[in-house]
């Protein structure tokens, strides 16, 4: 049935012409809305008009032609019809609301193949439901949604939603109290999509039996078609061939595309070459250390991942009033001789904190994972023992503690530490008196419980925790905490950036409070601090820092953007001083050789390689010379194998490559923490 207003026009014409009219006047105002809320919300783009207009032009010819007469006798031609409309519709609406369908990116492979997988989306729902209308709105709600949910993403993030995303919704909703997003015109948005499409659909008058039900054929046919797609999506190398690549930073081929590309690759791949006869090889080159008597010195060791730190002028200089770092800054020009400070390169940014932590507590970096893959959750979940620096410093007389001033059900921490085996878990319901900065235990308030628990420590034990700060989690936009730290060069134009600078002022005079602590601590004790990933700020300050946009920045300049800073305090001398620019999988590594602990054969070779690869992360590999390397080019071919052999081939795990085999030497424990022989 028509709406009145329509009736009046389109009663002059037969019940033949009828429904194709009914068709213009729809699409017509569905054009005509979608230019309006673009241009209301400022992301009106051209080329919406440039499909939708011409096949208007072509229904409106379609009446004086008589083609009215051809679509009643075939109702099957008015179902293809309102299913291509809806198709058109709906990836244009929802790729242009997402800002990444370009001018250039109409009537090239991706514009195909996104518009044939919109259309087969529709073809799944009716092949379930067997109902045209009813499947052409579930689907254009389903469409919407995600739309919405991209959008929140990218304020939460800086970066769309991918399938990998899902795995971590628990974890995204702990956080999404303090992303102030635009629900309000998000939610406009999806109403009104919803709203125009269902509205065409449910407009059409004549033939609603005709073309309400599908038949078996029809039903049939649709799987064919769904079938021969996810044969060429899956069982071909189309995409790859037509040079069709997953981004990280949007979906420029369109979403459903993405997430097509995204889920082929959404397993670990068994590297090339893989044989656990090589890692036992290596093995064996290297000196075990099952007969070693360590009577070396055993610290305490406290391992701090603080959430989003970083120096964001490694990506470029920038002036601000004051120093928002002034106590690394400090370290950096060598006015501390108990500090060492350099650059951490992370495989992550602007969320997936649980990767860098995965890499520092493990030594596995995530080129071997897919990308946005978060192993925490998709891969080690029920895995069981995870042989990690946890495991390892455990198996030498440290009793083993994790912080986290937050919820436990983030990332699956409290199944994973368990499997790594920390002994006890402290997360914020273990707290009390919380100072809360923007609605999150500040920095200052988190090492004070470090604090406590290294005074209530087990002291017949050398002391080892690893901490995960929550204070700048991303999320700069909230009104209640005014920022300390100004951008001088581009005054008021980035106030997400001032606050995380003023953020990072804080935490950084949280550490130097820190460390007066510990420097009036006699035991012999050294503090790792490094950032997991860098902020989500504004695009257009690091816009600005590049000089130039997203789009065209290569590979080797977005690795400028996986940059934290990390810092090695110690009240003790050791043999090595200096540990230079790294990547988080060695930092643990690293940090053991230089205050002389004993190491597993996986470390050791990974000194070894990172002599050849100081760099290696998803983001890129560098040498030993500084020059950048796409991952798929770097000669990590056994890395991956020890990698796969360490999380993923539980039959064939080579236990004696990754674990310590070095005895506990109690006469030293008798010594230095009064433990009896």
């Amino acid at each position: 049935m028509t709406i009145p207003i329509l009736n009046r026009f389109i009663n002059k014409y037969d019940d033949k012409q009828q429904d194709i009219l009914t068709l213009i006047f729809a699409y017509a105002a569905v054009t005509v809305l979608h230019i309006c809320i673009m241009f209301l919300f400022g992301w009106y783009s051209v080329h919406f008009a440039y499909v939708i207009a011409p096949v208007l032009l072509i229904l409106l010819f379609s009446v004086p032609l008589g083609l009215g007469d051809f679509f009643h006798r075939h109702p099957s031609l008015q179902r293809l019809t309102l299913i291509f409309f809806n198709t058109l519709v709906a990836y244009f609406y929802t790729e242009t609301i997402t800002k990444y369908l370009a001018p250039n990116r109409i009537f090239c492979w991706q514009f195909l193949f996104n518009i044939i997988l919109t259309y087969l989306l529709y073809y799944v729902f009716i092949a379930i439901t067997g109902r045209f209308k009813i499947s052409l709105i579930i689907v254009n709600f389903l469409l919407a949604a995600i739309c919405v949910t991209n959008e929140a993403l990218l304020d939460l993030r800086g970066r769309p939603l991918f399938i990998s995303d899902f795995s971590s919704m628990e974890t995204a909703l702990n956080v999404s109290g303090s992303y102030h997003l635009s629900l309000i015109k998000l939610i406009v948005i999806f109403l009104i999509f919803v709203f125009l499409t269902a509205f065409t659909i449910l407009l059409v008058q004549k033939s609603e039996a005709n073309i309400e039900k599908a038949g078996l054929a029809n039903r049939i046919i649709a799987v064919i078609c769904i079938g021969g797609m996810l044969f060429v999506s899956y069982g071909t190398d189309l995409y790859k061939n037509l040079n069709i690549k997953l981004t990280y930073w949007s979906h420029q081929n369109g979403i459903l595309l993405d997430w097509i590309i995204e889920s082929r690759d959404f397993r670990v791949k068994v590297p090339e070459n893989y044989s656990v006869k090589n890692i036992e090889a290596v093995r064996e080159t290297y000196t075990p250390s099952d007969n070693i008597k360590y009577n070396g010195v055993k610290p305490n060791i406290i391992a701090i991942m603080n959430e989003s730190f970083s120096d964001l002028s490694v990506v470029s200089s920038f002036n601000t009033d004051i120093d928002y770092m002034p106590f690394l800054h400090a370290a950096m020009a060598g006015k501390y001789a108990d500090m060492t400070v350099g650059n951490a390169y992370t495989s992550v940014y602007g969320g997936n904190t649980a990767n860098s932590e995965y890499e520092f507590l493990t030594n596995d970096s995530m080129v071997l994972y897919p990308q946005n893959s978060v192993p925490y959750q998709t891969f080690l979940d029920g895995k069981g023992e995870i042989s990690s620096l946890v495991s390892q410093v455990k198996s030498l007389g440290y009793s083993t503690t994790s912080m986290h001033p937050y919820w436990a059900s983030g990332w699956n921490r409290t199944n994973i530490y368990s499997y790594m085996g920390f002994e006890n878990q402290h997360y914020l319901d273990d707290m009390s008196n919380i100072d809360y900065i923007r609605g999150y235990c500040s920095d200052s308030c988190d090492y004070q419980k470090i604090i406590e628990l290294f005074e209530n420590r087990d002291k017949n034990k050398p002391f080892f925790l690893f901490n995960v700060t929550i204070q700048n989690h991303g999320g700069y936009t909230n009104s209640s905490y005014p920022s300390t730290v100004h951008l001088t060069d581009y005054p008021g134009q980035f106030p997400q950036t001032e606050q995380y600078l003023s953020l990072i002022r804080e935490s950084d005079k949280a550490l130097l409070g820190l460390i007066e602590y510990f420097r009036s601590v006699k035991e012999p004790t050294v503090i790792i601090f490094f950032g997991d990933h860098q902020p989500s700020v504004e695009t257009g300050f690091y816009e600005k820092l590049y000089g130039k946009p997203f789009s065209s920045l290569s590979d080797e300049e977005s690795q400028r953007m996986y940059m934290t800073k990390y810092m090695v305090w110690k009240n003790f001398k050791t043999a090595y001083t200096n540990i230079g620019d790294t990547s988080v999988n060695y930092l643990s590594a690293l940090v053991l050789r230089m205050i002389g602990m004993p190491m597993t054969t996986y470390q050791k070779y990974l000194l070894d390689m990172h002599g050849n690869y100081p760099i290696v992360t998803a983001a890129g590999v560098r040498d030993k010379n500084g020059n950048y390397i796409p991952v798929g080019k770097a000669d990590l071919s056994f890395y991956k194998t020890i990698v796969y052999n360490h999380m993923i081939d539980n039959e064939k795990y080579k236990r004696q490559f990754f674990e310590n085999t070095y005895k506990v030497n109690n006469d030293y424990l008798a010594e230095n923490y009064n433990v009896k022989k």
